[in-house]
């Protein structure tokens, strides 16, 4: 995901089973972006140190705020409310807790003017299967971490599918300790050896 807003505004689609360490992944990015960020979860139990807003106005003046807001999913009124979002992030936690195939339509229109309103958008979950199929349509970037679902059922929908399931492969080969982690690995402990590394994640642009 860019630093920065601009004109070129990502779509970003975060993977990994339980444990993987997607939530710390996702706030460490969150952190170090310096932008407005709103966390969509479907519950009261994670993004917990971060103050909690309701959406409830139905206008812009919900999201005069810098920094870190949490928003708890309401099926009645949050993708209505998410449309007014403007120059910032918003992460779509663990996603398939709240959205449906009946919410479609409203994700995609969320997702066509986000370069118009300079948002850049993250969804996570479990796994390719646990992701609404708009979402991949769209995809600009993928950060995988080990994945146990079967990628194929999302290859109508993966615009450079055998890319993306190449890197899945091989991201899950090195977190199970089949393949060795790349020599340019920060943790240098395990660079070029192969050690099971369920935290292990890469990253691939969806070209």
């Amino acid at each position: 995901m860019a630093s920065d807003c601009s004109n070129m505004t990502t779509m970003t689609v975060l993977l990994g089973t339980n444990g993987t360490g997607k939530t710390t992944a996702t706030k460490d990015i969150a952190r170090m972006s310096g932008q407005r960020v709103l966390v969509v979860t479907p519950d009261d139990r994670e993004w917990t140190e971060y103050p909690l807003t309701e959406l409830r106005n139905g206008h812009s003046e919900d999201f005069q705020y810098t920094g870190i807001r949490r928003h708890i999913w309401n099926d009645k009124h949050t993708l209505k409310m998410l449309q007014y979002f403007q120059n910032g992030i918003i992460i779509l936690d663990d996603c398939r807790a709240y959205l449906r195939a009946t919410t479609a339509d409203e994700i995609r229109q969320l997702l066509i003017r986000r370069r118009q309103r300079n948002v850049h958008i993250m969804v996570s979950g479990h796994g390719f299967t646990e992701v609404p199929p708009v979402f991949f349509t769209f995809a600009t970037d993928f950060i995988l971490f080990l994945t146990r679902d079967n990628i194929k059922r999302r290859e109508s929908c993966i615009r450079n599918f055998e890319a993306v399931q190449k890197k899945q492969e091989e991201v899950n080969a090195i977190a199970k300790g089949l393949l060795p982690h790349p020599k340019s690995y920060p943790d240098k402990s395990m660079a070029g050896r192969r050690v099971e590394d369920i935290h292990y994640y890469d990253h691939i642009a969806n070209e």
